[in-house]
């Protein structure tokens, strides 16, 4: 991927200038107009281009030098969650120390936490929570951290994001709530009893239990109805 390929001579120059850390060429060429924060061809943007090519060095001088790590390209692509659970924890860091937002969706509508989820990146979960990444913001199904992780049966995670806070009886739009997703699993072999997932399944069902969530739950259309007038979905 080169530069020339997206951006005009100018912003390629930059670039490349970024790129061999020539800070004072740079700073010369951003004091005569030029902005790192644009869209070139395909709507990509030159912090883009530098995270792509997984320079780290290069995106630190870009963020130094103005570019916005929040900053999107035109299709919505977010430099942060683009950077979560592709093992560039790095590139994630930088961006997030220059103010990324670790709140950032992807272009599903899933914050960025669940591509670390998704991915097993338990470190990179810890850094988007210590830049105060919600646990319980939701995808556009209305799923929280919990509730995606136990969707794919990342036990271990949903146990551990209960602990640093996630809302363990929060409700997707379709009514479904983690005891269910769990108890569903569990009822229906859903998962290895062999497997280490199936221990932190019925560890987490301990935990739930403790926290005065009642087996067997409500089922998705109960919860739903019993939303729709105001009761208590437990």
């Amino acid at each position: 991927m080169k530069a020339e390929d997206f951006f005009n001579p100018d912003m390629t120059t930059l670039l490349k200038n970024i790129q061999r850390g020539d800070r004072f060429a740079a700073e010369q060429q951003l004091n005569n107009g030029l902005d790192l924060n644009v869209h070139g061809d395909e709507g990509i943007t030159p912090l883009f281009l530098l995270l792509l090519k997984q320079d780290s060095t290069a995106v630190k001088l870009a963020l130094e030098l103005g570019a916005d790590p929040n900053f999107t390209a035109t299709d919505g692509a977010h430099p942060v969650p683009m950077m979560t659970g592709n093992d560039t924890i790095e590139l994630l860091k930088l961006l997030l120390e220059y103010g990324g937002d670790a709140n950032a969706v992807d272009r599903n509508g899933d914050p960025a936490i669940f591509d670390a989820i998704g991915m097993g990146a338990w470190d990179e979960i810890e850094l988007l929570v210590n830049y105060e990444a919600d646990l319980n913001k939701v995808n556009l199904a209305g799923k929280n951290s919990a509730l995606d992780a136990a969707s794919l049966n990342k036990f271990e995670t949903v146990f551990r994001l209960i602990n640093l806070g996630a809302n363990y009886h929060q409700p997707s739009k379709g009514g479904a709530t983690l005891a269910n997703v769990l108890n569903r699993k569990l009822e229906s072999d859903l998962i290895n009893k062999n497997g280490t997932s199936y221990k932190w399944a019925l560890k987490l069902k301990e935990l739930l239990i403790e926290k005065g969530i009642n087996f067997p739950p409500l089922s998705p259309p109960e919860v739903r109805e019993r939303l729709a007038k105001e009761l208590p979905i437990n």
